[in-house]
């Protein structure tokens, strides 16, 4: 049996036992070591910390999310915001299988009797294929009686050729067991075939995904498989585009440059943009823009605070933060959480040393608190002359501050080095922030704005955030301060080797879950799922 909760296996390979509760038996059976698994870094981190690791599903209607609950040392972490979807790194392909295919599982292991399709049914979908031009690779544990597919790997493949396998599918068509867990974990298009009246809990965040349901799965009529399996599956080939605004030193903007690249599609301005499938990274500057030049019955929009939209007209949603999402329940289906992305990840975090850079980047605007920044610095270093701060600020036209650009230049000397530019080259950028030993971004106002801190991850080393700035499921992997007590956690940072290492690792392993490629997964399903 496949496990319902994918993270298992990726425990598994870092040996540790993994128990599996059959609903059949009652028995529990131990999973097999996996060798190749896609596990991310996350769970190789473990065994140095002796951590424990306890996970478990929030089953709310439409609510991505797993709560991953570690002891790392001394520190707690507390992510629940991280949909399991983006736990699995991508395997490389599985060989000699065609460009195209669709995977088919036609049976389960536990429940077997409720959970087996017909020959009628199985050849509906092979009959999909021939219509639209696609393979059917049919998957399983054991080899069973002829069926009509076009290749048949029952009881042929390991666990981890089988991720491989469903990893780079079109899509994908099974009962209710593991194989249709691990599609909804690889975020493949999928058509779920239940045994039952009524679906929720794990089906709840997969997406995309068409649901089938019957008395039992052979009660499903092959005509409806045969027509869901082409509709998902023209849908899935639909290409789309990411659209955004063209401002230079926009984080959204360039949210959207990122993740297009990862997706491997355009992106385009808002101007440039010609009214087809696009996902809308949303500024609330561009509601004009968006109105006029995107169809609401095929775009969906990606946003922070989603003031002066009427949500309900757009064909999905995805909020980057937490507090909106609470506004919007009656969306259902049509909107996910997603997290922000980290868009550069070093190998390795940074170890302790005592001379100690702090870096700040951004527009210089006062709500950024770069002043506040400024005065605690200056107040550590004080009392510990190898304390220094680098600004790396940027002047977008019509945007900063010039008071605070007066203020900043004011303050440069020992303590304050500064280097603000008009616009910042991405890789200039991250070259400049490589050299520091700890990052910092400290928004004044609570309206959960910024997504600096989820960038700042990606450098390994110790990130200083505000109770406003970070979003909630980015903050958990931070060093949370006020600004009366700044100047205290940056001399506490940089006078403890065993503080300043462990929050290094720390904010290291909150990048693994945000990397582009895994957040390109939740844009696709995003967009398919809104066609469907």
């Amino acid at each position: 049996m496949l496990a319902a909760i994918p993270i298992g296996y990726a425990l598994a390979e870092n040996g540790y036992q993994v128990n599996v509760e059959p609903m059949t038996s009652g028995k529990p059976t131990t999973m097999a070591t996996i060798e190749d698994f896609p596990a991310l870094p996350l769970f190789e981190a473990m065994a140095p910390y002796d951590a424990t690791c306890d996970l478990s599903t929030s089953w709310q209607w439409n609510s991505p999310v797993s709560l991953l609950d570690m002891n790392l040392d001394r520190f707690h972490i507390r992510d629940c915001t991280t949909p399991r979807t983006a736990m699995l790194q991508t395997p490389e392909r599985y060989e000699n299988l065609p460009a195209e295919y669709v995977v088919l599982c036609g049976s389960g292991v536990s429940f077997a009797e409720v959970k087996r399709l017909t020959i009628a049914q199985m050849a509906a979908v092979r009959e999909a294929g021939r219509r639209i031009g696609f393979r059917t690779v049919l998957v399983g544990a054991e080899k069973g009686e002829t069926a009509p597919v076009d290749i048949d790997l029952r009881g042929k493949t390991t666990i981890s050729e089988l991720c491989k396998i469903i990893a780079h599918a079109r899509a994908v068509v099974s009962v209710d067991t593991g194989v249709m867990h691990l599609a909804g974990a690889y975020n493949v298009p999928m058509i779920a075939l239940m045994p039952y009246a009524t679906i929720g809990g794990h089906l709840s965040e997969y997406s995309p995904k068409i649901v089938l349901c019957g008395a039992t799965a052979s009660h499903i009529s092959p005509q409806d498989i045969e027509a869901a399996t082409v509709r998902l599956v023209r849908v899935a080939r639909e290409q789309f585009c990411i659209v955004g605004p063209d401002r230079e030193c926009c984080g959204v903007a360039e949210t959207g440059r990122v993740m297009a690249k990862a997706c491997g599609v355009e992106y385009r301005t808002y101007r440039e943009h010609d009214g087809g499938p696009c996902i809308a990274e949303y500024h609330n500057y561009d509601g004009v823009d968006l109105h006029k030049n995107c169809k609401p019955e095929n775009t969906v929009l990606s946003l922070h605070r989603h003031e002066g939209l009427v949500l309900d007209q757009w064909a999905g949603v995805m909020f980057r933060g937490r507090a909106a999402m609470r506004q919007v329940r009656h969306l259902a289906k049509r909107w996910r959480y997603v997290p922000l992305h980290t868009p550069y990840v070093i190998s390795e975090p940074r170890k302790y040393r005592a001379d100690f850079t702090i870096a700040w980047h951004g527009q210089l605007r006062d709500e950024k608190g770069l002043a506040e920044i400024i005065t605690a610095t200056k107040t550590a270093h004080e009392r510990n002359p190898q304390i220094k701060l680098k600004i790396l600020g940027s002047l977008p036209t019509g945007l900063y501050d010039e008071n605070l650009y007066q203020t900043v230049m004011d303050h440069a000397g020992d303590a304050v080095e500064v280097d603000i530019r008009d616009n910042w080259e991405r890789e200039d950028l991250y070259r400049a922030m490589e050299t520091a030993d700890c990052h910092i971004a400290f928004d004044k106002f609570d309206k959960e704005q910024s997504g600096v801190a989820a960038t700042d991850l990606g450098f390994g080393v110790p990130v200083i955030v505000s109770c406003s700035t970070a979003f909630d499921d980015v903050r958990g992997w931070c060093v949370t301060s006020t600004r009366e007590g700044l100047a205290e956690t940056i001399l506490h940072l940089a006078s403890d080797e065993q503080a300043y290492n462990n929050y290094a690792k720390r904010a290291w392993l909150g990048a693994q879950y945000r990397k582009p490629e895994l957040i390109a997964r939740q844009y696709r399903a995003a967009i398919i799922q809104s066609q469907l």
